[in-house]
């Protein structure tokens, strides 16, 4: 395991590797039956290789990035990162997984959903901009919801140039926990999350085959993880 901080400046903009932990199982040869997960969100980006068969993960790489950069300088930043990054720039992954973190996300029952309104889901509590993100979409199944949430235009066109030759999955991070939470509490008939994340706390409600909660707070000060729960 790799840890520390070590700033790397790129132009305007910079990111701190904060910790790097890498499985000795890990083989560079065996990539495409490892699948790839990126997580891209407002200050922080993560990298995680799994290996399909095993189920276990190999490789953790967790930077954080100046919070004072644009959303250009961040593009650039990142493009850097892809770039200078031994693994990231390779095609065979088993598959590529796009997890987004950010606010522009909402469920909705399945009975009650029309796509052609998918929008409105997201403008009715979130800022959204049209000429700036994408609509996605994810079903999940097992509570009969659609996770509606978008995607900055960019990253998806980066993405697109650099994995031209194979295709990526993309998730809300909302929508990656409440799987996560139903694959690991099946049984249970109530289970309750707080998830801390950089700069963020999730919360979330499942009860039987039902999203009861799920909402995030933004964390500026240590007492804000008290007031909110």
């Amino acid at each position: 395991m790799v840890t520390g901080i070590t700033l790397n400046s790129i132009g305007p903009g910079s990111y701190r590797l904060l910790n790097r932990t890498k499985d000795p199982q890990f083989d560079i040869d065996r990539l495409e039956y490892y699948s790839l997960s990126l997580f891209i969100g407002h200050r922080d980006f993560q990298i995680l290789i799994k290996d399909n068969e095993s189920g276990y993960a190999l490789l953790l790489e967790d930077m954080v990035l100046d919070p004072k950069i644009t959303e250009k300088q961040k593009r650039e930043v990142l493009k850097f990162i892809f770039d200078d990054h031994h693994l990231l720039l390779a095609n065979f992954w088993k598959s590529i997984n796009l997890v987004v973190k950010n606010q522009l996300y909402s469920f909705v029952p399945f009975a009650l959903f029309d796509e052609s309104s998918a929008a409105s889901y997201l403008q009715s509590h979130t800022p959204f901009a049209a000429n700036e993100d994408e609509i996605m979409l994810t079903y999940h199944q097992h509570y009969d919801l659609v996770n509606v949430f978008g995607v900055p235009r960019w990253i998806r066109e980066m993405l697109t140039q650099i994995y031209a030759a194979s295709s990526f999955n993309f998730q809300h991070q909302s929508g990656a926990i409440i799987d996560g939470m139903n694959w690991q509490n099946q049984g249970r008939s109530r289970s309750v999350l707080l998830f801390v994340d950089r700069f963020v706390l999730h919360f979330v409600v499942l009860e039987e085959k039902k999203l009861i909660y799920c909402n995030q707070f933004p964390i500026r000060k240590f007492r804000d993880y008290t007031h909110y729960i």
